[in-house]
């Protein structure tokens, strides 16, 4: 069995006038890179999209697990419900988690220049 080294970091993204929290996973000579976003009620810290993303990582993706509302937005949102739906709000970061990603300069060292560079479905995937 091949074993892969992963360096793992705990990051904050300055994005649309905030700090959002992720946590990044490099690979080895990474072939892409996944993000999965986490708006009101879930967090980065899923244990569902954990075991994922670990297997993602174990096939050699980078992945970024992050939050797309602050601590304080979300117990906002815990009392009124309105940022969970301002999807201007929250494609908004999600594509500054996107640009930050490319443009990490820690990514651009350890990654091979290849990049997932669409996100199909984005707008169905968080609908139940």
């Amino acid at each position: 069995m091949n074993s892969i080294t992963i360096e793992e970091l705990a990051v904050r993204m300055p994005i649309g006038g905030v700090m959002l929290d992720g946590d990044l996973a490099i690979p080895q000579a990474a072939r892409g890179s996944v993000i999965f976003a986490h708006g009101s009620g879930s967090s980065r810290h899923s244990s569902r999209n954990r075991f994922v993303a670990h297997e993602l990582q174990s096939a050699g993706f980078c992945t970024l697990l992050m939050d797309l509302l602050t601590e304080e937005e979300e117990r906002v949102d815990d009392r009124t419900g309105h940022l969970r739906f301002d999807i201007e709000l929250l494609a908004g970061r999600l594509a500054g988690a996107r640009q930050w990603l490319k443009k990490s300069k820690k990514r651009k060292k350890n990654l091979d220049k290849k990049m997932i560079k669409k996100f199909r479905g984005l707008g169905n995937k968080g609908r139940r």
